[in-house]
């Protein structure tokens, strides 16, 4: 009770019981890691937020959207670390190439639920859905070699002569093999080029072969791109 307002006994039992509820639930939240995410760039679409509007405020640009129900959280720990690798990816990649968005299913009022599935990460661009699942598409990038560039020179033409890039993993003779592999550009899937210049090129541009990350197949590597602090060995064959 405050000052001469007149409550019942069991109405403030019912308010507390939804306040602690609801301090269970932003508890809750803070475990999961939602200041963190939001912290290193992720958009939270929550209870008052126009999910379409969101959308719509990045023309052009990939917005990955992980929709999520607090009610299963601990059973999708495996979504949640997707999400975080392409928030790292966000980060660290090109510059402005993909967003992050984490839509609150349960907590969001102004879109219909049955234009968002939960549990799911959808990629779309200008407001539409570009990829319904990808998690399926992650799951077959996990087999293939793949790099991108801290930072693009996009005026730097290919030279005439070039070869396709071979080389180990950074973290071969530790926890991936020790051979030449093929690597795929992580943002336009093209066969990365090295020039003889030492810019490796592709459909994004050229970037210094310093300046690249890279994440090999191998199981041992796991989700997170390595940058190359070792000298990188070439098997050249011009093309």
């Amino acid at each position: 009770r405050h000052g001469d307002t007149n409550v019942s006994h069991d109405k403030m039992s019912g308010y507390y019981r939804i306040l602690l509820e609801f301090i269970d639930i932003i508890m809750e939240r803070d475990c999961i890691g939602i200041p963190k995410f939001i912290k290193h760039g992720a958009i939270y679409v929550g209870r008052e937020d126009d999910f379409n509007y969101v959308l719509r405020t990045f023309p052009e640009v990939k917005v990955y959207v992980f929709s999520f129900n607090w009610s299963r959280v601990k059973e999708n720990a495996k979504l949640w670390e997707l999400f975080e690798n392409l928030l790292e990816y966000r980060n660290n990649g090109p510059t402005n190439s993909i967003q992050c968005v984490l839509f609150d299913i349960e907590g969001n009022c102004k879109t219909k639920h049955a234009e968002v599935k939960a549990d799911s990460i959808k990629m779309y661009q200008d407001a539409d859905v570009i990829c319904n699942d990808v998690v399926n598409d992650m799951l077959k990038f996990d087999n293939m070699c793949t790099a991108f560039a801290v930072k693009y020179d996009i005026d730097k033409a290919k030279p005439s002569k070039k070869t396709y890039f071979e080389a180990p993993c950074p973290l071969r003779g530790n926890r991936c093999p020790n051979k030449a592999v093929a690597w795929l550009c992580a943002k336009c899937m093209d066969q990365l080029e090295y020039g003889f210049d030492n810019y490796l090129h592709c459909s994004c541009g050229a970037g210094k072969v310093e300046n690249f990350k890279f994440k090999c197949k191998s199981s041992d590597h796991g989700r997170i791109y390595q940058s190359s602090k070792r000298k990188i060995f070439l098997t050249l064959s011009t093309i």
